[in-house]
């Protein structure tokens, strides 16, 4: 062969080689290509789908929701139009239903190959920790701005816990103070009245005319009568003895029904003042027994036992108000309500006084027909007050 021959023909072979590469390397881009265009396809219809996801609109009680939708699913929805619409519709179908008795809840959607794997799970706002293990990764995904003004509540919550319970300690306290107070008070009158009395006993016992006079000279000369007959008409009311009867009524309301309620509560506060207010008007209902606040003497007067009394309800009732909105201001922060029931807590206040009035002017019609007064099952209010204090009552 010539030296042209070998080299024309390793000519042709190193083109027909290029050629080779050459080819594979179309076939090769020819395939990316092919496959790019899928995925883009893909990316294309989940970006619609979203959008679909996006204008539909989500019932007022759903506060979070989050859909998961498998890669099968999304291929078999592509695939199938009506398989696409059915899962539109039964997406739609639970974005838009209410998920009452909660007030707000967490909604988690699950899309797989086939409508049998469909399922939607719910929790409540503030027990939804399975939503967000859950939903790391989902698809679709829209958080409530509420998680902000979550926090912004905890933060006032417990601001106004820790107010309450310095409160409450002050108060407490204050009341001890009292109590030790009253108590150191009344032992000083007792002391009082014993030496007197046995000062009484000794001048009785001595006719010495020179005692006599000593006794006299000393404010030491009343007899062991007057004495015992001033202790006998002594009246001290209690820091908590409206409260403690109030607690009384209670306890048996509790023991023959289990439990009681807001309206328990006015009732029996409507009829421990109508009780008190009895003693007292019997007290001075005739109008020749003398009463006293002190040992020592000092008179007590029926007006001002009333305004004792007064004061006693008046405490009770802002007690009452503060009780419910403490016990409102937790739900709220765990998301049962949406916000403290104000209104309500209003009308509670006015149902007392309904109350208290209501029982004293029975406590006149059974004084006049001989009758005992007794706790009555009435309605002080309107029922969706009490429905709704009821939610959150902590007794």
């Amino acid at each position: 062969m010539s030296m042209n021959g070998i080299v024309n023909n390793d000519y042709q072979n190193r083109v027909m080689q290029k050629q080779g590469v050459n080819n594979t390397k179309h076939t090769e881009k020819t395939g990316s290509a092919r496959e790019l265009s899928e995925a883009e396809e893909m990316a294309a219809f989940k970006k619609e789908f979203y959008a679909e996801l996006e204008r539909i609109p989500r019932d007022r009680t759903i506060a979070n929701v989050a859909i998961n939708i498998s890669e099968e699913a999304f291929q078999n929805m592509k695939n199938d139009p009506k398989y696409r619409e059915q899962m539109l519709s039964v997406i739609r179908r639970d974005l838009t239903s209410s998920v009452a008795p909660a007030p707000d809840c967490s909604l988690l959607i699950t899309v797989g190959a086939t409508a049998e794997d469909y399922r939607g799970d719910s929790w409540s706002v503030g027990n939804d920790s399975e939503f967000y293990a859950r939903s790391g990764n989902s698809f679709y995904k829209k958080a409530s701005v509420k998680k902000d003004r979550q926090k912004e509540l905890m933060e006032e919550y417990l601001e106004k816990k820790m107010q309450a319970k310095k409160l409450q300690k002050k108060l407490l306290n204050e009341k001890i103070a009292k109590q030790e107070q009253e108590r150191e008070r009344i032992a000083k009158q007792w002391e009082h009245e014993r030496r007197m009395t046995n000062a009484a006993v000794a001048y009785e016992a001595n006719g010495d005319v020179f005692h006599r006079e000593n006794l006299d000279s000393s404010g030491l000369s009343q007899t062991r009568a007057e004495i015992s007959n001033r202790i006998s008409h002594l009246i001290i009311h209690t820091v908590s003895e409206f409260s403690d009867a109030r607690a009384e009524v209670l306890k048996k309301v509790r023991e023959e029904k289990g439990e009681y309620d807001y309206s328990d509560v006015v009732n029996a506060c409507g009829l421990s003042y109508a009780r008190f207010y009895a003693e007292i008007e019997e007290r001075y209902q005739s109008g020749n027994e003398k009463y006293y606040k002190t040992a020592g003497g000092e008179p007590l007067t029926k007006e001002e036992e009333l305004d004792w009394l007064n004061m006693q309800y008046e405490q009770e009732v802002k007690w009452q108000q503060a009780c419910a909105r403490t016990a409102a201001q937790g739900q709220v922060f765990i998301g049962n309500l949406s916000k403290i029931p104000e209104m309500e807590i209003e009308e509670l206040e006015d149902a007392f006084y309904q109350a208290r009035d209501t029982y004293v002017n029975l406590y006149q019609e059974n004084k006049q027909a001989g009758k005992t007064l007794s706790l009555q099952n009435l309605m002080f209010g309107s029922y969706q007050m009490y429905e709704t204090l009821n939610q959150f009552k902590k007794f």
